[in-house]
C-alpha cells in the first residue's frame, strides 16, 4: 500500500499511515503506540549522547551530519577525517554508557534564536539549521546543547544502555554509527550479531 499522510493545519503535524482504510474528510482516531514511542525516545536521546561521546573521543571537530531514529535501530552520521577503529568505537560506546550511568538531567528550554546563539554558539545547529524564530534547546548538563524539535527523555539513565554494532564510511569524511538503545533491544540485537 501507499503511504498516506494527514497534515494538521495549525502546526503542520504529519501522520504517516500504511494501508489506509479511510478517505479525505473522514474522521479518524489516532492512538500512540506507547512501546514504540518509548523506544524512539531512547534512540533520540541516545543520539545526543553518542554525538557528545564522539566529540570527547575523536575531537571537538566532530559535527553531526544527520541521523535517523526508528523503533528497532538508529544511526548517527558524523564528519571525521579518518577511519574510526574498533577500539575507538568501543570507547565511544563506553563513554555514552558512562553518561547514562551518571544520571544526567536532559534539559529542554525554549528561547529565541538570538538568545540561543548568544548563550550556546552555533554548535546548536548540529545536523541542520532549524528554521524557526524560537528554538527548543536540548542540554545534557553543560556538555551538549543542541536545537532539536524531537521528543526526549528527562534523564540519561532512562536510556538504560547503548550498543554500537557497526560504524561504516558513507562518503568521504562522513561516517555512519549504527546503534540501539535500551536493554531489551540490545539483547535482541546482540543475538542477531
Amino acid at each position: 500500500g501507499k503511504k498516506v499522510y494527514a497534515v494538521e493545519q495549525c502546526n503542520s503535524l504529519v501522520h504517516y499511515v500504511e494501508h489506509p482504510d479511510f478517505k479525505v474528510s473522514d474522521t479518524v482516531k489516532g492512538v500512540v503506540d506507547k512501546k514504540a514511542r518509548e523506544q524512539i525516545l531512547k534512540h533520540h536521546s541516545a543520539t545526543h549522547l553518542i554525538n557528545l561521546s564522539c566529540q570527547k573521543v575523536l575531537g571537538s571537530h566532530i559535527w553531526q551530519e544527520g541521523s535517523k531514529k526508528d523503533f528497532d535501530k538508529a544511526h548517527l552520521d558524523i564528519s571525521h577525517y579518518d577511519l574510526i577503529s574498533e577500539k575507538e568505537m568501543k570507547t565511544i560506546e563506553k563513554t555514552a554508557n558512562d553518561f547514562i550511568k551518571q544520571k544526567i538531567e536532559i534539559k529542554k528550554e525554549v528561547m529565541s534564536r538570538m538568545e540561543a546563539e548568544q548563550k550556546y554558539g552555533f554548535r546548536i545547529y548540529q545536523g541542520a539549521p532549524v528554521p524557526k524564530k524560537e528554538l527548543t534547546i536540548i542540554s545534557i548538563d553543560d556538555l551538549e546543547h543542541e536545537a532539536c524539535g524531537g521528543l526526549h527523555l528527562d534523564n540519561t539513565s532512562e536510556i538504560e544502555e547503548v550498543h554500537i554494532y557497526r560504524i561504516g564510511k558513507i562518503q568521504d569524511g562522513v561516517f555512519r554509527i549504527e546503534f540501539v538503545a535500551g536493554h531489551e533491544l540490545i539483547t535482541k540485537t546482540k543475538e542477531k550479531w
